[in-house]
């Protein structure tokens, strides 16, 4: 439910969007409040979620096991992909387990869907630097895609130099350029890279555990990464997946140690198509605020 406010002449002086949990409040402002210093950290920090226990040395875990609640309200299916599995409980609760492994035994992705690899406003795969860039990474990689697409994480990771929570949702055109952002950029830049390649893509919006982030300590804070459809021997002997291609997650935020951790849950898909340029964490919004998570299960340490 939403409620604008108009003056006599009829200009937006704000408008407040209820999205359950919270809130979205848009003003009209002078150029001086507009450019305004902000705390993006400090605001991602509010919306974070404690778990009932920290996990420690988090990134080291090869496989956790989650129970993640409603606290208000249904609670939207979360999706089986990439390494997670989700399993619904009733309708407050999902268990979602998470491995650091190759996915196996997933429904596979169809990798002539035009959705995963068309040009779109925010993931602008036909851009020439785009093209450029991804062929300048690509020059000595070796053929395989599966080591192809890493290759191609590393080099988003790379790119952008000024990881700057302040930036609003760019375009991979504009990430390119000016190399800066922070989770979403790192995503949308490596979604364009990887269809400027031919391998399908789409973005992610989730949680990873933090230890620390904002003065927090021991959170789930809201992220959003890059999942790659590729080609995948899964070992299988049965007809689960006959179809060759997973979708296999990809964190060009990370460094080069921690491409993927079991931390990460995934909440919403996103291919981003046509010319829409919102935000896929706003799609989380509903959620914010009422999420709680529980870790059952985690694994020790990888050696």
């Amino acid at each position: 439910m939403g409620i604008e406010h108009i003056d006599n002449q009829g200009q937006l002086l704000r408008s407040e969007l209820n999205m359950g949990a919270m809130t979205i409040t848009v003003i009209a402002a002078d150029k001086e409040l507009a450019t305004s210093d902000l705390d993006p950290p400090e605001l991602m920090a509010s919306l974070a979620v404690s778990p009932n226990r920290p996990i420690p040395n988090a990134y080291a875990r090869s496989a956790a096991t989650y129970t993640v609640n409603a606290n208000t309200g249904t609670l939207p299916d979360i999706p089986s992909t990439g390494s997670q599995t989700a399993e619904r409980i009733d309708a407050t609760t999902i268990r979602v387990t998470r491995t650091t492994d190759p996915p196996k035994n997933f429904a596979p992705g169809d990798p002539t869907d035009p959705s995963f690899t068309q040009s779109s406003a925010m993931i602008t795969c036909d851009d020439p630097r785009i093209v450029e860039i991804t062929k300048a990474s690509l020059r000595n990689a070796p053929l395989p895609t599966v080591e192809r697409a890493e290759t191609l994480r590393h080099a988003a990771q790379r790119h952008i130099r000024s990881k700057d929570l302040s930036v609003g949702f760019a375009s991979a055109s504009e990430t390119a350029r000016t190399r800066e952002g922070d989770c979403t950029e790192h995503a949308v830049l490596l979604a364009a890279m990887l269809r400027a390649d031919g391998i399908p893509s789409r973005v992610v919006s989730g949680l990873i555990y933090a230890d620390r982030f904002a003065g927090e300590r021991d959170i789930f804070a809201y992220h959003m990464w890059t999942q790659a459809l590729l080609p995948l021997d899964t070992n299988s002997t049965d007809d689960i997946t006959p179809h060759p291609h997973l979708w296999v997650d990809l964190d060009a935020t990370l460094p080069d140690s921690l491409p993927i951790t079991a931390t990460h849950i995934a909440l919403g898909l996103h291919t981003l198509e046509g010319d829409t340029r919102t935000n896929a964490l706003v799609g989380l919004a509903p959620l914010m605020g009422r999420l709680a998570i529980d870790v059952e299960n985690i694994t020790e340490s990888v050696e």
